[in-house]
């Protein structure tokens, strides 16, 4: 009986993997496999493992069918995502091209300490350093970097790192990476060096030191306005990358030609050189001789530090005189002179042409360009500018012009500014300013006249003369003495000192002369004095006198004593003396 049931089971279990084989071979050869291994994961877990004829035909099965082999251990022994890789596609293989590999090392790394108060700039060299490569401080993580080319990376070490060595990370896009252990060692920063030479130049520490190296100009001499070119090759001495390097023109005789005058550079690593071109334009009026052109340098680093210097670089500017125009004012005159307020007179000035070449289409402008420089002058009869068609070369030419001087004007030194423009063989119009000094100074506003009415002397007889200076101006005027002077006449009384001479105050000067002839005689009155400018000036003023000569009394008696008639003219002489000092005449 037992024997009968056994074998029962054994039938029944044979067939039931039989259905398993003929339903999963389909499937495999559909590509879905794992479906169908899913579904015959409760199949597997059915038969009880303690009976050894349950054991026995699946392995007689599997090998008579080579199909089921294949399905069946994934069935009993993985999930059904384990069987994933059996639906790989076997015609995807053939389009993976393989590679060769590329080799990831690294060679060097230079410099390997730093100071923690600068940081500074790390080279990394090796190579397989593909575009995307980064660096990474261990401990601290990614760090500013460049691929510089497939052996050489540059890198950024900040300031502020603690003291101890760090290893560097250099990770390639396609994740792999190579570690170099203590690469780098951060120090305390170094007590500050004193400068020592080297080489010739100063070692500075601890920054970049951006310095014009070389400098080439397009030309030997160059004219104004004509172009040319600098080139400039800027190095970086300090032991610190530069960043944002700026050059920029800072003379007035040069202007740029195209665009701005402002060159930068990203960056210039310590002892790296770069060239640059600054095309440029000298003015018209740059002046013959060499000349420094200052350029600007600013620039800063990775700390945010900002450093500016001002360098020149030296140019030839060749003389333009030759074979043009030169007109020059040579002399200029005023009348009257001195000048004092309130005056019209004539300016007379003489232009000579010493240049090589006729200066055609002369403007001569009084007061500047623009007349703003005439106060406290002003022009009569004509305005400010006057026009010569043509001063021929080796030609001079005076000119006149007619002013007024303001009234209210103060004593001192007036300039004048006189433009001259005129146009070269070129057409390019030449423009000078050149300056005329005139003095101003007030003169003193005095009148010389008797304060008493004199009645008319003789000859012989000595008279008074009642002399009044007055001073009838605003301003005080310092006299130091008045004095008179004549022909025909005796002074015994001619001088006086008066001092400072206040407006509206007067001095008199009592002076007594003896008349030697007769008639209208001159008495000339000179006051001196000091000007605005402190220095000794002269008043004249002339007043006149009439002197006649005394009369003769004849003697009744034709046969008088000779010596009674002499009594008698001594006693006429004495009586007239008389007379004349009480002014009752002769």
């Amino acid at each position: 009986m037992h024997k009968w049931l056994s074998l029962s089971l054994l039938v029944l279990l044979v067939l039931g993997n039989l259905t398993s084989t003929v339903l999963a071979a389909p499937a495999a050869q559909d590509g879905t496999a794992t479906e169908t291994v899913g579904s015959t994961l409760p199949a597997t877990t059915t038969p009880d493992p303690t009976t050894p004829a349950a054991q026995t035909p699946p392995a007689q099965t599997a090998s008579a069918e080579p199909t089921a082999e294949q399905t069946q251990p994934a069935a009993t022994t993985q999930p059904a995502a384990t069987t994933q890789p059996v639906t790989a596609e076997p015609s995807e293989s053939p389009d993976i091209t393989p590679q060769p590999p590329t080799v990831f090392e690294v060679t060097g790394i230079e410099p390997r300490q730093f100071s923690n108060a600068t940081g500074g700039t790390v080279s990394i060299y090796g190579s397989g350093f593909v575009p995307g490569t980064v660096v990474r401080l261990v401990g601290h993580g990614l760090i500013d970097s460049a691929v510089l080319n497939n052996g050489a990376i540059r890198a950024v070490i900040m300031p502020g790192l603690k003291k101890k060595s760090y290893s560097l990370e250099i990770i390639r896009p396609d994740g792999s990476s190579l570690v170099v252990n203590n690469a780098i060692k951060i120090t305390d920063p170094k007590p500050t060096p004193t400068a020592t030479q080297s080489s010739g130049r100063t070692l500075v520490y601890g920054r970049p030191q951006v310095l014009i190296d070389s400098v080439q100009v397009s030309d030997d001499a160059i004219s104004p306005g004509d172009p040319f070119t600098i080139t400039l090759q800027l190095i970086n001495r300090g032991d610190y990358t530069a960043t944002n390097v700026r050059v920029s023109l800072v003379s007035a005789i040069a202007v740029p030609v195209q665009g701005s005058s402002l060159r930068v550079v990203d960056l210039i690593a310590e002892n790296q050189t770069v060239t640059l071109e600054l095309p440029l334009a000298l003015t018209q009026d740059a002046p013959a001789g060499f000349h420094s052109l200052a350029l600007s340098l600013e620039y800063g680093d990775y700390v945010g530090r900002t450093f500016t210097s001002e360098q020149s670089v030296g140019i030839n500017v060749s003389d333009t005189a030759a074979g043009q125009p030169l007109v020059l004012l040579d002399a200029y005159s005023t009348d009257p002179t001195p000048l004092s307020p309130g005056d019209a007179f004539t300016l007379s000035i003489t232009l000579s042409n010493v240049g090589e070449s006729d200066a055609e289409q002369l403007l001569i402008t009084y007061g500047g360009q623009n007349g703003a420089g005439l106060q406290p002058f002003a022009i009569l009869d004509a305005g400010n500018v006057k026009y010569i068609p043509r001063l021929a070369a080796g030609d001079t030419m005076e000119i006149e012009s007619r002013f007024i001087l303001d009234g209210a004007a103060e004593s001192g030194v007036y300039n004048l500014p006189v433009s001259l423009s005129f146009d070269s063989p070129l057409q390019a119009p030449v423009n000078t300013t050149h300056i005329i000094n005139l003095l101003v100074s007030r003169r003193p506003q005095l009148q010389v006249n008797f304060y008493q009415p004199l009645e008319p002397g003789l000859i012989g007889e000595p008279i008074e003369l009642p002399i009044e200076l007055v001073n009838i101006g605003r301003s005080a005027v310092n006299v130091s003495t008045a004095e008179i002077s004549g022909e025909g006449m005796e002074i015994q009384t001619g001088s006086t000192f008066v001092g400072m001479l206040d407006g509206g105050t007067a001095v008199t000067l009592d002076a007594v002369v003896v008349p030697q002839t007769s008639g209208t005689l001159e008495v000339l009155v000179t006051a001196h004095y000091l000007d605005d400018f402190n220095q000794p000036q002269t008043f004249e003023s002339v007043l006149t006198i009439e002197v006649t000569e005394p009369e003769v009394e004849e003697s009744d008696s034709g046969g008088a004593d000779p010596q009674n008639e002499q009594e008698m003219s001594l006693w006429q002489r004495i009586l007239r003396v008389i007379r004349g000092l009480l002014g009752l005449g002769s």
